[in-house]
């Protein structure tokens, strides 16, 4: 299965948001899923690993709902987007 480093995100996509787990990482967390509101490319987020079939990129958090960003102070947030098997 193949990463990309580069991903475009279009509107109506689904993501998982980020949460805090064991040991102080952060993994997908499949009870809150975020609508992609506009498209957007995002880059995968260096130095952390999958999880399971899932890879964290970071997108601007404009394209999400004021709702489901962390703060309107954050310009950028990471998400989690299944990787195609």
């Amino acid at each position: 299965m193949s990463v990309q480093k580069r991903k475009t995100f279009y509107s109506g996509d689904r993501v998982l948001k980020s949460k805090m787990g064991a040991r102080g990482f952060f993994y997908p967390d499949p009870g809150e899923s975020l609508l992609v509101r506009k498209s957007c490319e995002a880059e995968i987020q260096i130095g952390w690993n999958k999880c399971g079939n899932y890879v964290p990129y970071v997108v601007p958090s404009d394209v999400f709902s004021d709702k489901d960003r962390y703060s309107k102070e954050h310009s950028k947030m990471v998400v989690w987007a299944a990787v195609k098997t």
